[in-house]
This record gives structure tokens, sequence and C-alpha cells, in this order.
């Protein structure tokens, strides 16, 4: 992966067509998953979005797990960035 390569292994298997998920082994770890899919973001050399890296870890993770019921749908408010800011704190969930 960067800065050796110009891409990393998940670009290189979403390029290929595979579902890619992040995921947590143990939930104590869950409060970084925003943090990977930040990094994924910022190393992928403009192939993953937003969008891709939202469903990193969320619906693309639902598809590996086969998860079929309707999840929660909340609406989460962050203050000094977005959701994949280091700096940006939860304010408000609805």
């Amino acid at each position: 992966g960067p800065p050796i390569t110009q891409e990393n292994l998940v670009t290189a298997l979403l390029k290929a067509g595979v579902n890619v998920a992040i995921g947590v082994v143990d939930e104590a770890y869950a409060q970084n998953t925003r943090f990977k899919a930040s990094w994924l973001l910022l190393t992928s050399n403009g192939f993953i979005d937003y969008a891709t890296a939202f469903a990193l870890v969320t619906t693309n993770l639902e598809n590996v797990l086969g998860v079929q019921m309707e999840m929660p749908q909340d609406l989460v408010a962050y203050h000094g960035g977005d959701v994949f800011e280091f700096e940006a704190k939860v304010v408000g969930v609805m």
C-alpha cells in the first residue's frame, strides 16, 4: 500500500469486483472503525469516495454477514468535521 505502491489491498479487491467490508473482532474496537474507513479513503488515491467508505462499514458488512433485517437508521450530527475526520465529535443522534 501507499506510499510504496499506488493501491492498497482494499482498492485492489474493489477493482476486481469483490465485496469488501470492514468490521471488528472485539466490540471494544468498534469506536475506531470510522478511522479505519477514513484511512482507506485517504490512501486510495481517489478510488474510494465517501459513499464507498460508508458502504465498507455499513451495507457491504451487512451483505458479507448475511444480515437480512432492517437496521436502525440513526442520523448523527458531528461538530468540527465529518464522520471521517479525527477532530469531529458527535454532538447529537436522532
